[in-house]
Order: structure tokens, then sequence, then C-alpha cells
């Protein structure tokens, strides 16, 4: 399932690696100012940054995994 949030703070993109496994994965930080909430979400291996900065106001592209996580895939 894919679906938009809209109008949310872009603030961070930072990877990581699991510490049991090792697996590397992606989280990126933003902020919603209408529910003043900051969140991490897990970013897709194809989430570019080029372009973006810590501030930036984004429409972000997201998809439902079936494992239930939220994956940030594109913004615009």
């Amino acid at each position: 399932m894919l679906f938009i949030l809209e109008a949310v703070k872009f603030l961070e993109k930072k990877d990581l690696k699991a510490k049991r496994t090792g697996n590397p994965f992606s989280l990126v930080t933003i902020f919603d100012e209408k529910t003043y909430t900051k969140v991490d979400l897990f970013a897709s291996d194809s989430f570019d940054v080029t372009g973006l900065q810590s501030g930036d106001i984004v429409n972000l592209q997201c998809r439902l995994t079936d494992q239930g996580n939220i994956s940030v895939i594109g913004y615009n």
C-alpha cells in the first residue's frame, strides 16, 4: 500500500547497522509541525536525499511493508 505524508519537515537520514545481526538500514527523521511530533521512519535503499537539506518541507512517498513497517521510498 502506497501513501503520502504531506508537508512534513525533513530533518536527516541516518545510515545505521543492527547491533545483533550487523545488517545495514537507514532511518529518516521527520517533524510534523501540525502535531508537533518528531518521528523516525525506515527508509528504503533507493531513498536518495540528494538535494534535501535539514528543515525542508516535503511530501514523503511511503509504503506499508508486509511486516507492517512504514518505509520511505521518495519525496516531492
